[in-house]
């Protein structure tokens, strides 16, 4: 691995690439976009094998592939908040180190509890609900917020049907409430099809959204999340629970939003959505418009021009002196 002529070598240390979540496909974003402003970047994972379910321009390589230098001038690695193993792997390196925080409520997973960030000396958030929480998380450090974007040339409105798209991974239980007192209190809209998007390819997920007219977003402890984008980009009618982190994106404009945590609110903000969908087209149509508007604002142009003004400030500041005691520059 060589360095760029500008600079050094920026690697976002990641799960495998293979597993289907959000926060992945963000980091390949992320380098895809660096790597067209001329920053030499790649992903690293465990196996160093390519998504698969999403298309990407980013080159994946091993943690192995990684070139170690404890003189500071090697690569520049990227780390997830919720991954101890790679927080312990990287941390007695003298090189830049950032975390990447895509979730502040799972810090935990990664540095339980520990005032230090593992060597880093800069934090990049997805969007301001998420920055405020490292802040109070990692305080001292610069923390960059840099918003999600939705590729509106991928989630966009299509044929639509009058179906449900909902992904129950992260409320299983308030889903199955959902639907029970939903169907229970509107027998006319018992027989509305739902359509779950979870386990699905980007494309997919993408033609399900783009032909359902409604979404029910299930979010829980979000920091900001993209599907909720990616389905108002896509025209659905949206309704259920923002996820704390979604406040950001959700207003009484562009959804029928539920109270957090209350399943009976957000069967009846559901059965309101569905209506809105199935006949009244005013609403309808208001809400639908008030979600593009929405989804325009995180764009690919915003994404890039922060993710950017991040990077000049990470690069621009010296490595951290090298950890005391350390002979070696791997765990």
């Amino acid at each position: 691995m060589r360095a760029s002529a500008g600079g050094p070598v920026v690697v976002y240390v990641s799960w495998p690439a293979g597993e289907r979540t959000g926060g992945i496909k963000t980091a390949f974003r992320h380098v895809e976009a660096l790597r067209a402003a001329g920053i030499e970047s790649f992903v690293a994972t465990p196996d160093g094998a390519a998504p698969g379910w999403f298309a990407t321009t980013a080159p994946v390589r091993t943690l192995d592939a990684v070139e170690e230098d404890r003189g500071g001038g090697g690569p520049v690695i990227v780390l997830p908040e919720n991954h101890a193993g790679f927080v312990a792997r990287f941390e007695r390196w003298r090189n830049r180190k950032v975390v990447f925080c895509q979730n502040p409520y799972f810090t935990f997973r990664g540095f339980a509890g520990r005032r230090d960030a593992g060597g880093a000396t800069h934090v990049l958030a997805p969007g301001d609900v998420a920055a405020a929480l490292c802040r109070r998380r990692f305080p001292g450090l610069p923390v960059h917020a840099v918003h999600n974007h939705v590729d509106r040339d991928v989630f966009r409105p299509a044929a639509k049907e009058l179906r449900i798209a909902f992904a129950p991974a992260k409320r299983p239980t308030e889903t199955a409430i959902v639907h029970d007192l939903f169907v229970a209190e509107n027998p006319h809209l018992a027989r509305v099809p739902w359509t779950e998007i979870r386990g699905m390819s980007e494309p997919e997920v993408a033609a399900a959204l783009g032909g359902s007219a409604v979404a029910l977003l299930l979010c829980r402890l979000e920091a900001f999340p993209l599907t909720m984008l990616e389905a108002l980009a896509a025209g659905c009618v949206c309704a259920g629970f923002t996820g704390i982190g979604g406040t950001e994106i959700a207003d009484a404009s562009n959804g029928f939003w539920a109270a957090e945590d209350d399943p009976g609110d957000c069967a009846a903000k559901l059965a309101r959505a569905v209506d809105a969908a199935a006949g009244d087209v005013a609403a309808r149509d208001r809400v639908v418009a008030a979600g593009a508007a929405t989804a325009a604002r995180f764009d690919r142009a915003r994404f890039e021009r922060e993710l950017l003004s991040a990077w000049d400030s990470v690069l621009a500041s010296p490595p951290p002196p090298e950890p005391p005691g350390r002979t070696e520059t791997s765990a």
